[in-house]
């Protein structure tokens, strides 16, 4: 699933759901080492039950510090790799920021017009005995 995941994310840089849901993986397949690598030691080290505990707590942690940065990092790159798409983008057709903008602009203001436009539909029933004017 994970490379399935990161070829999504090749394939369409903005799939902002393959991206969440490579990261949910990714830390899922971590966790599920942890357990094991964790159990192996409860099955070696009986003895040790104390410390364990204690360095399971220091290792949640150190998950939620590190998962909390890995979060802010990951939210960084992703506003860089979006306005670096954005760019290459308008590279590959042949476009300028201020022509892109340009189009864009035009836009707004053709739907802006559209929705003045359009005529407002009354709140009440018309009554069809009575005339229109």
């Amino acid at each position: 699933a994970l490379s399935f995941y990161k070829e999504s994310i090749i394939a369409d840089n903005n799939n902002e759901d393959s991206k969440y849901n490579y990261e949910l993986v990714k830390r899922r397949i971590e966790e599920e080492k942890k357990k094991n690598q964790q159990n192996n030691k409860k099955d070696q080290n009986k003895n040790s039950k104390d410390n364990q505990k204690k360095n399971q707590s220091e290792n949640k942690k150190q998950d939620k510090e590190g998962k909390e940065d890995k979060n802010n990092q990951n939210k960084n790159n992703e506003k860089k790799s979006k306005e670096e798409s954005v760019e290459e983008k308008l590279k590959k057709i042949n476009m300028t920021k201020k022509k892109a903008e340009m189009i864009l602009n035009a836009l707004n203001n053709n739907e802006f017009q559209y929705i003045q436009q359009l005529k407002r539909k009354p709140s009440k029933k018309t009554d069809k005995s009575k005339p229109d004017w």
